[in-house]
């Protein structure tokens, strides 16, 4: 028998309830009645699509002016993007370009339809990333892949066992790998539904519990299937490891014991000079006593700039000559600095390429005036 025909109204239901299943269970894959849900809504929507493709509301012939501008821009970005890429991403006007691509599409997407919402929805996948980074990125800083993996790591380590190993066996490898045994313990492979009630239930012959503690994805929030229990007594934590491989909630738990949280050590700035490559110095003239300085920082003055130059070159300075613009007066990051002795100027040269103030030294002999 054939489908009764559906009204538009009918079938956009269909498919916006269809797409909430989909997001939900995409959510949270582990859930059985969402995946049941899913099915059954998409078995539904396809069956309104087969049913209603003869009346299927045609889309408009007339496309408006500030779709086809809005997918200008996106393949504008397209092509910008693929361009930085073929050249390694090391061109910088190439990353202009792309840049300016990206903020041209954001402002005509926020634009079109009186909300970045609507734009985000009518977007490209490209387009939807080139939003919605921008906007996140706006709200809070998320954390990058080496934060996550010491967060993992952090949760490995603090999930090792007393004196056993993977699989509760004795450990073999000697004292090194043991954990001191504590009132606190490691709990993994657990139901995405279990919850505080169930796991007093779980160790409810083990002695009163004092704390419990869920380990959550730090980007998503999501439960990650782990979590520790701090018991009122190491006694308590004692039983409790007795019951690793104990089914709950039909998995086996992993109980182990916990490592005390490790210290970290403070790092250490990392040197941000950007490192260029060392220019060749000129042909020294006869009897040289000046020398180029440049790339210098806006900082810089008389006193530690000499102070610099007669350390390096073991040389004393007798006049130094900042370059600043005819107009404003404003210093341009240069000058030329005057030694007692050629052998003075021989050393301090060498400082070519050297880091003074953060900033990589432009050294080189100054060119006679004729």
């Amino acid at each position: 028998a054939s489908l009764a025909p559906l009204t538009m109204a009918e079938f956009g239901l269909l498919e916006k309830r269809f797409k909430r299943a989909r997001k939900k269970w995409r959510a949270d894959k582990q859930d059985l009645a969402l995946k049941k849900a899913f099915k059954a809504a998409k078995k539904k929507y396809e069956n309104a699509k087969l049913s209603t493709s003869p009346q299927a509301p045609a889309k408009p012939t007339a496309i408006p002016e500030a779709q086809v501008a809005l997918g200008l821009l996106q393949k504008q970005v397209k092509e910008a993007r693929k361009a930085w890429k073929e050249s390694g991403k090391t061109d910088k006007k190439l990353k202009k370009a792309l840049r300016q691509a990206k903020r041209r599409l954001e402002a005509a997407a926020s634009s079109e339809g009186g909300s970045e919402k609507c734009a985000v929805q009518d977007a490209t996948p490209d387009a939807k990333k080139s939003i919605k980074r921008g906007r996140e990125t706006q709200a809070r800083a998320k954390p990058n892949k080496r934060q996550k993996l010491e967060r993992e790591n952090d949760i490995l380590d603090n999930a090792s066992i007393n004196g056993q190993g993977e699989e509760g066996h004795d450990n073999k490898n000697g004292d090194d790998t043991a954990v001191d045994e504590g009132n606190r313990v490691f709990v993994g492979n657990c139901n995405y539904k279990i919850d505080d009630d169930t796991i007093l239930q779980f160790f409810k012959d083990c002695g009163e519990i004092s704390e419990i503690y869920w380990v959550c994805n730090t980007t998503t929030g999501r439960f990650s299937g782990m979590g520790f229990v701090t018991f009122a007594s190491n006694e308590g934590a004692a039983e409790a490891i007795k019951l690793h491989e104990t089914e709950c909630m039909g998995r086996r738990l992993k109980i182990r014991y916990a490592k005390p949280w490790k210290e970290r050590p403070e790092k250490q700035p990392k040197d941000r000079v950007i490192r260029r490559p060392v220019k060749p110095l000129s042909e020294r003239p006869d009897e040289c006593y000046t020398v180029f300085v440049g790339n210098l920082s806006y900082s810089v003055n008389d006193e530690s700039m000499t102070a610099f130059a007669e350390e390096k070159s073991q040389g004393t300075v007798t006049a130094i000559r900042w370059i600043t613009d005819r107009d404003t007066d404003e210093f341009k990051g240069a000058g030329y600095m005057e030694f007692d002795s050629t052998d003075a100027v021989d050393e301090f040269v060498k400082q070519n390429g050297e880091v003074f103030m953060g900033r990589q030294l432009r050294v080189d002999f100054a060119k006679p005036k004729f």
